[in-house]
């Protein structure tokens, strides 16, 4: 039977604001590990992932209320308008919990020997590479994500595109980045 997984940077392990490595999904990756395979980092994304991926739906919901409200006062149009700020709400609401659901259902892994990035609830993605094919990484962070101390890692990965090999909305990028560093450098 293969060990538990187990972190070695206990920091880290629940770098994104989640749980633990030990809960983040230790069954799923105990299935997931091979022989002598050390889970060195688990965890999923900031729970900024929420709002940085709901706010286009949110904004277009808050400008059509703001039109609904502003119709209603300067033009005197009440019948469609209370049906219009409940659908918005409604909209609003709908894009987090499917973002929360979304969030619940990505999680990062690092491992002595590969990468994995797992995401999707009904259907899952999953995406793993070999730390000896990367051939570096990559961090970036827009704007709004440097306002919120996040960033997202992309591998360079022989053979693939980047985008398939990346690590989005992670708090502590720097010390992540070094982490995976450290183990591509071992691994070869």
């Amino acid at each position: 039977m293969t060990p538990a997984p187990r972190t070695t940077d206990p920091r880290l392990s629940s770098a994104g604001g989640g749980a633990p490595a030990a809960t983040a999904g230790t069954a799923a990756l105990t299935q997931l590990l091979g022989d002598g395979e050390v889970v060195l980092l688990a965890f999923r994304p900031s729970g900024w992932f929420v709002l940085l991926v709901s706010w286009p739906v949110l904004a277009a919901a808050l400008v059509i209320s703001l039109a609904a409200l502003a119709a209603g006062t300067y033009l005197n149009l009440e019948a469609p308008r209370h049906l219009l700020l409940v659908l918005c709400s409604a909209g609003a609401a709908l894009r987090i919990i499917i973002a929360c659901i979304q969030w619940m259902g990505r999680l990062y892994v690092l491992t002595n020997y590969r990468i994995m990035r797992v995401r999707g609830v009904l259907r899952v993605d999953a995406f793993q590479c070999p730390l000896r094919r990367i051939r570096g990484t990559v961090l970036t962070a827009t704007f709004t994500e440097r306002m919120l101390g996040l960033g997202s890692l992309f591998f360079e990965v022989a053979d693939e595109q980047p985008a398939a090999a990346a690590w989005t909305y992670i708090s502590r990028p720097a010390e992540i980045q070094e982490t995976v560093n450290q183990a591509i450098r071992r691994s070869q």
